[in-house]
């Protein structure tokens, strides 16, 4: 999660290039969701092979689905953003997400 937080920053700091700043933060939010999904698939081959316990298995899948719900929801505000600062209110949502999700345990899994 916390390779998550620094990749969104990233999106954040590209938000700074005046030219075709929206398109470029739509293209880094489209590589986080193919990390996030090769996360998923890893995870749940560590759960299937005994690595990871049953509850933090269901605290990852349920942490996974409620950033992809937010990943999704910033896909749409960010190509309907009309600028720079729309498009970082968009991230700002998905990084205010993933706090909630380390806040809540992320940071303490092993």
């Amino acid at each position: 999660m916390k390779k998550l937080v620094l990749v969104l920053a990233a999106c954040v700091a590209l938000c700074g290039c005046p030219s075709s700043s929206t398109q470029k933060v739509a293209q880094a939010v489209d590589n986080i969701s193919i990390i996030v999904s090769g996360l998923q698939k890893s995870e749940m081959s560590a759960h299937a092979s005994g690595l990871i316990s049953d509850a933090d298995n269901q605290f990852i899948q349920q942490s996974l689905l409620t950033l992809s719900q937010s990943g999704t929801a910033a896909d749409s505000c960010i190509r309907t953003a009309t600028g720079t600062a729309g498009a970082v209110t968009c991230i700002n949502t998905v990084v205010s997400t993933v706090n909630t999700i380390n806040t809540n345990g992320g940071l303490y899994l092993k």
